[in-house]
């Protein structure tokens, strides 16, 4: 039997390497990952989607980790601003 799944979402701080065009992108960046998986994501699942999502990432911090409720999660990707996350 499958477990069902659970919905999380990190707070991460990315390091872009440097570039002299500021158009090119800043060189830190602090960006929200969203998880829809039965278990709690790995710090390496983590690394993972953000370096799939942002190839040019030279590192990542994992600032927090929550786990959400599914109506936070759909509230979050429909770009409410009606949702919180309680520790």
């Amino acid at each position: 039997m499958s477990k069902p799944d659970r919905y999380f979402i990190a707070f991460v701080h990315i390091d872009m390497p440097w570039c002299s065009s500021p158009k090119a992108w800043q060189p830190v960046s602090n960006e929200i990952v969203l998880f829809e998986q039965p278990d709690m994501p790995a710090y390496d699942d983590i690394v993972s989607a953000v370096k799939q999502a942002c190839p040019a990432a030279v590192g990542v911090v994992l600032n927090n980790l929550h786990e959400i409720s599914h109506a936070d999660f759909l509230s979050f990707i429909n770009g409410s601003k009606d949702w919180e996350v309680s520790a």
